[in-house]
């Protein structure tokens, strides 16, 4: 919900042009802000989402009883929506432009 938020509000301040889907909104997102991508996770992100919005899940399950693939995801979509909404504050810097699955030096 917050990544929706953040993509509604991209698109009426115009940042960004219609997606065609929810994987296309993520890669729209990630280039506006100048942040680096990684295909095989956002089609794992969007997936999930898709999932939770039409069937009520979360990796299979029940939000909050996800497998470590889902919980790790979670984790993923959390760092790009902090990005997004220093993005949307008005911020440029190094933190945008840092691999979002990453945390500091240790890759998860």
């Amino acid at each position: 919900m917050v990544f929706d938020g953040c993509y509604k509000t991209a698109r009426a301040l115009k940042h960004v042009d219609k997606a065609k889907d929810h994987p296309g909104r993520l890669d729209t997102m990630l280039r506006w802000m100048g942040m680096r991508d990684n295909d095989s996770l956002i089609e794992e992100i969007a997936r999930l989402r898709r999932d939770l919005f039409h069937e009520g899940l979360w990796d299979g399950g029940q939000p909050g009883s996800a497998s470590r693939t889902g919980t790790r995801q979670a984790d993923n979509l959390f760092r790009i929506n902090d990005r997004l909404l220093f993005a949307l504050a008005g911020y440029r810097g190094p933190y945008l432009s840092g691999q979002w699955w990453d945390i500091g030096q240790a890759r998860i």
